[in-house]
């Protein structure tokens, strides 16, 4: 026997702030949950200065960091990363031979830049300072900068949860100026790459680290570090709007910076998309979405970064613990809806489903994000609608 039961999000705050925004979250992610498919380069027409310029400039030198999965590293002398997909896919629609520039640190990087001995610094975050020795390109991808912390440390919703804590920062990142100007009041541990300022984190030599959010996700998942966690968002970092990566070009190499201009605009979301599900790991569908919310709505995202979630102990595949740290379809759901939103979720676990849903009527716990709904549960809970629908064996 079977019946078919409706499963979704409880809510337990004030009902119309959370639920018009879950509302709404269902609603675009319906509509953007399409294949997508990777288009053809179009063709680019270009002056005939700049095909003079790439007559006469067959080989172009670009900056290649070592260590900065997934976006710009290299194995041995071997580019790799999204951003190198991302340059060598534009050099065949130029018709341009890029060469890498590899086997330094990202100081250096900049140094022979400066110095005219690397045309492109590619992965390069948009900084009114370097805006004296070179031209930025458009962004080629965008994403929020945030916190990774200890995993059994509590969450950073603001910079100013960090005062009188140490952060580590890789020497001559933007992440140095940035904190040294705005925030002189938190140590800085300066390292040499990121490699070694995640192991700072693990090894209690530093309280947290700021980074790319793709690149922090590889970096744990490939690395295994279940001593480490995402938290929140650098919002004054970012400007409340997500970060991006350019190329920035030699001031003296014109032409070049306007064939790239002109190349970027030929990649699609279907290019773009490749290379997030090659270097990342998903299709990042959610990304360009962007919810309008009431000034009510905007008060409740304001008043309410952090929401406390009910997390189950042992119900896979849906809402489970593994290795400590919170799993499952319905976990996963939810951390795409805080992408969007830019909420926060604080997950509540090491109890019994019982005493969960008896916190949830307590006030204690803010939502469920996988619950059978019942008439008794409407008493004291919320329920926006059905995330999916189960076949309930028995």
């Amino acid at each position: 026997m079977y019946s078919k039961l409706s499963e979704g999000w409880c809510l337990n705050l004030n009902p119309w702030g959370l639920f018009r925004v879950l509302f709404l979250f269902f609603l675009f992610w319906n509509f953007f949950l399409v294949q997508i498919q990777a288009g053809e380069g179009r063709q680019i027409s270009l002056t005939q200065k700049e095909k003079a310029f790439v007559k006469s400039h067959p080989v172009i030198l670009v900056s290649n960091e070592m260590d900065w999965p997934p976006f710009d590293f290299a194995v041995g002398k071997h580019p790799f990363g999204l951003s190198i997909d991302m340059m060598n896919i534009l050099g065949e629609r130029i018709g341009i031979e890029f060469k890498y520039v590899n086997q330094y640190t990202w100081e250096e990087l900049v140094t022979l830049f400066q110095n005219r001995k690397i045309d492109v610094l590619q992965s390069v975050y948009y900084n009114e300072s370097r805006e004296k020795f070179g031209r930025f390109t458009k962004a080629y991808y965008r994403d929020k900068t945030i916190f990774v912390v200890p995993a059994d440390a509590g969450n950073i919703s603001d910079i100013g949860d960090l005062n009188g804590k140490t952060i580590a920062v890789p020497k001559g990142w933007a992440y140095e100026p940035f904190l040294k100007k705005h925030y002189p009041e938190i140590p800085l541990l300066l390292v040499q790459n990121m490699e070694e300022a995640f192991n700072s984190v693990i090894e209690k030599k530093a309280h947290a680290v700021i980074e790319l959010s793709g690149a922090a996700r590889y970096r744990i998942k490939k690395n295994f570090f279940r001593e480490l966690k995402l938290s929140g968002w650098f919002k004054h970092y970012d400007d409340n709007k997500y970060k991006s990566l350019h190329f920035l070009v030699r001031k003296d190499l014109p032409e070049l910076h306007a064939i790239l201009e002109k190349a970027l605009e030929t990649i699609t979301p279907g290019d773009l998309s490749v290379f997030e599900k090659k270097w990342l790991g998903y299709l990042d569908l959610y990304s360009e979405i962007r919810l309008i919310f009431t000034p009510e709505e905007e008060i409740f995202l304001k008043n309410n970064p952090v929401i406390r979630v009910a997390n189950e102990m042992d119900w896979p595949l849906f809402d489970f613990v593994k290795n400590g740290v919170p799993a499952g379809f319905a976990i996963d759901h939810l951390r795409m809806f805080g992408d969007i939103t830019g909420l926060e979720f604080n997950f509540i676990n090491g109890y019994t489903w019982s005493k969960l849903l008896e916190m949830g009527r307590q006030g204690e716990v803010d939502l469920f994000p996988g619950l059978w709904k019942s008439s008794e549960r409407e008493t004291f809970f919320c329920l926006p609608g059905p995330m999916w629908s189960l076949s309930k064996f028995w």
